[in-house]
């Protein structure tokens, strides 16, 4: 008797765990488009922006949250200076907390990054060729070599689900993928 009590104690909890989890995710999709709605600050401005701001080339975005406040975080290469930048920029008020680091000659990540500064695609061109509707929520982009492969990633939520788009930068078409059921 005292399994069965267990078993469906921890089958209780595994599901209201898992709802709870669904309805959270749910909850930071609702209040993140909310903010970037009352602020204008969307991921494509805010990477435009830093951009510009830190004369970079930007190759990877992430939506994320820190402390309840909404970011959208940033990483670049400067390939004159030689160095990795990571901004973010907080979606309410538009501040920004940088971090800087010097590129090393062990870095292992040398060749995605030579491959970033001389790609004719940026992540903004990705970002656009993936042609997101306006409803789209864009959670995480970033610039990928896998078996010499060259590729954005693009994760997105339409409103009902997430989404995983491939963006091949050397026909600038969307990659077509198959989810596994």
């Amino acid at each position: 008797m005292k399994k069965i009590t267990l078993l469906t104690c921890l089958l209780s909890i595994s599901a209201f765990s898992s709802t709870t989890w669904a309805d959270d995710k749910s909850a930071f999709y609702n209040s993140a488009q909310q903010a970037i709605s009352k602020s204008g600050l969307t991921a494509t401005s805010a990477l435009e922006l830093i951009q510009q701001d830190y004369r970079a080339t930007p190759y990877e975005y992430e939506l994320d949250r820190d402390d309840h406040r909404l970011y959208h975080e940033i990483k670049l290469v400067n390939g004159e200076t030689k160095e990795k930048i990571e901004v973010k920029v907080d979606i309410e008020t538009g501040q920004q907390q940088v971090r800087r680091s010097t590129l090393s000659k062990k870095d292992e990540g040398k060749q995605k990054i030579a491959a970033i500064l001389h790609n004719e695609v940026s992540l903004i061109d990705a970002i656009q060729i993936a042609n997101l509707n306006e409803t789209a929520l864009l959670l995480e982009a970033e610039f990928e070599i896998k078996d010499g492969f060259t590729y954005y990633e693009i994760e997105i939520y339409d409103g009902s689900q997430e989404r995983e788009l491939l963006v091949n930068p050397d026909t600038k078409t969307v990659i077509p993928t198959f989810e596994k059921k």
